[in-house]
């Protein structure tokens, strides 16, 4: 998840918890401070990514003569990777799954 869409989950997510708290914006609480009324520890982006990431393991061990597997693994024609190579140059990048899951994965 890239960090625009994880700041517009996170706005989305404390509006919730604000709500549920009674308090309003002018109040100026922190967002902490409304977690721990709240007592939620763990953020909606931190789950979306562990539940990405826990996928990403099942479908690491899956065996490899399975359909979904071969999807997953499949890779574009060096023709369509020249045009992303050329977006990349010209600024316009857009960011895979594996490029994702490849910035969370440990090592």
């Amino acid at each position: 998840m890239d960090s625009k869409l994880s700041k517009k989950i996170n706005g989305l997510e404390m509006s919730f918890w604000r709500r549920c708290s009674g308090l309003a914006l002018e109040d100026h609480v922190r967002n902490d401070i409304i977690r721990q009324i709240m007592e939620t520890e763990v953020t909606l982006t931190d789950t979306v990514e562990a539940k990405q990431l826990k996928w990403c393991g099942h479908m690491e061990r899956m065996e490899e003569d399975r359909l979904r597997k071969k999807i997953y693994k499949w890779t574009r024609k060096e023709k369509e990777r020249k045009a992303e190579k050329y977006l990349e140059e010209e600024g316009k990048t857009s960011n895979g799954w594996k490029k994702c899951t490849g910035r969370r994965l440990p090592g």
